[in-house]
Order: C-alpha cells, then sequence, then structure tokens
C-alpha cells in the first residue's frame, strides 16, 4: 500500500511542479483549459499515445496504397551519329530514337492486399482509442493537480491571515 501510494505521488508529481511553476511565474491566473493544454504539450504518455496514433495512421495510408493503381512513366532518347570515309566513297548519317512508354495496372483481387488494408484500419482504431484514453488520464490528472495548487494557495492565504 505504501509503495502504491509513493508511486502514485511521483507520477503526479511533475504534473504539480509544472502546475505551481505556472502559477508562480505569472501573475495572472491561468484556467484549467491552458493549464491541459501546456500539459499535453509535457505529458510523456500522452505524447507516446499522440506519436503511436500518427505511426499508424501512416500505416493505414500504405495498407490502403496497396488497393489502388499504379503507374509508371518512362522515356528515352539517343542520337547516333556515323560517318565512314573510306578511299573511294564517303557515307555519313546520323538519327535519333526516341521512346516513351506508359504502364499502369490495378489489381483486380488480391485477398491479401485486402486483408492488410482492413488490418492496418483496426490497429488505427485501437490506436484512437489509445489516444482518446491517455488524453481523459491527462485531463483527470491535469485536473487532480489544478485542484490540489488551487487548495495549496488557499491553505496559504488562510495562514497568512491568520499569522
Amino acid at each position: 500500500m505504501q509503495t502504491q501510494r509513493a508511486s502514485s505521488l511521483f507520477q503526479r508529481l511533475p504534473l504539480a511542479v509544472l502546475l505551481s511553476l505556472a502559477f508562480a511565474g505569472t501573475s495572472q491566473a491561468q484556467s484549467l483549459v491552458d493549464m491541459y493544454e501546456m500539459a499535453k504539450g509535457y505529458d510523456a504518455g500522452y505524447q507516446a499515445a499522440k506519436a503511436q496514433y500518427l505511426a499508424n495512421q501512416a500505416k493505414a495510408d500504405q495498407g490502403k496504397s496497396a488497393l489502388l493503381p499504379t503507374l509508371g512513366l518512362n522515356g528515352g532518347a539517343t542520337r547516333s551519329d556515323r560517318s565512314l570515309t573510306p578511299q573511294s566513297s564517303s557515307s555519313d548519317y546520323s538519327y535519333t530514337t526516341q521512346t516513351a512508354g506508359l504502364n499502369a495496372s490495378q489489381p483486380l483481387y488480391r485477398p491479401a492486399n485486402f486483408a492488410a488494408y482492413q488490418q492496418s484500419q483496426k490497429t488505427l482504431e485501437i490506436a484512437q482509442a489509445a489516444l482518446n484514453q491517455a488524453e481523459q488520464d491527462l485531463i483527470v490528472r491535469t485536473t487532480q493537480a489544478y485542484f490540489e495548487v488551487l487548495a495549496a494557495q488557499q491553505s496559504l492565504t488562510l495562514s497568512l491571515i491568520h499569522i
């Protein structure tokens, strides 16, 4: 029980320090929403969930790309000059060869590609849920720390009044 309480204290300590420094450093009061927005930039759990979501979003786009058509364009040009001057006759000629190509393909039936796409969509949904959970957790921790700081300020004010 004691170790669980200590670990809970250490989890809230950086956020409480951040909030108290924010209150101490400014002369105007900051709202809970401002504190939440600041905490989003510093909270490791939220940042990890956000990075994981963005990575899964990129992977979902890659899964979708396997279902889309592919297009290839190529081209080339070759110039040849020939000059032959034997003793009796001379022959000079030159020519240019140009090539261009366009390739397009669309897979009609590739169940593996469709399965990969569906899997990437489910993984993205899971990452979205994890990001939402991290946001909710951050909201709770920020709110608790915010009201703890307000209570501490009020206690300090009351104790200074009584002195």
